[in-house]
């Protein structure tokens, strides 16, 4: 598996040909389901998120940053996370094929970066880190991904739920 840039790509490693390339999927989920964060910058605390939309798409467009994988039942769900705007991506793992599941990303976008902080309101800005906790192992029973956000301090835990289309 590789990651980066604006992309993540899975690959055979019997012949090291490439399996599957989110291509451009993560930046259109982003901007269909978040467009008041798309591809933001998150990185001047006296500017809102909307203030910041579109500063990233030059540079690095989503930049996935960590990605984790599990088990769910008999799927190997992938999540993948955009750094700095806090976007948590589900791809579920259908006989080796990813399909998009869906896209997610708790706080608010209508005041400053700095306020949003003081309120506990600006989500898991900056993600840096994140894991899954088996259904196995999990204190509910179900998956659970926890994420760390380092520009806010966060650590959260969300449910997982893999969409049957």
């Amino acid at each position: 598996m590789g990651y980066g840039g604006r992309s993540v790509s899975l690959w055979q490693t019997q012949t090291m040909s490439l399996a599957f390339d989110t291509g451009d999927e993560l930046e259109t989920q982003e901007f269909q389901n978040y467009p008041t964060t798309f591809n933001g910058e998150a990185n001047n605390g006296n500017q809102s998120p909307l203030q910041q939309v579109d500063q990233r798409s030059d540079d690095h467009g989503p930049e996935p940053t960590a990605v984790a994988s599990g088990l769910y039942g008999n799927n190997l769900p992938i999540i993948v996370v955009g750094t700095r705007t806090g976007l948590i991506h589900m791809y579920s793992d259908d006989l080796l094929v990813p399909r998009h599941q869906s896209v997610h990303r708790e706080g608010m976008t209508n005041q400053p970066w700095n306020t949003l902080y003081t309120n506990g309101q600006a989500g898991d800005g900056i993600i840096t880190d994140i894991g899954i906790i088996n259904a196995n192992e999990s204190p509910n029973g179900q998956p659970l991904v926890w994420v760390i956000g380092s520009a806010t301090g966060s650590v959260a835990m969300y449910q997982v739920q893999l969409n049957r289309k």
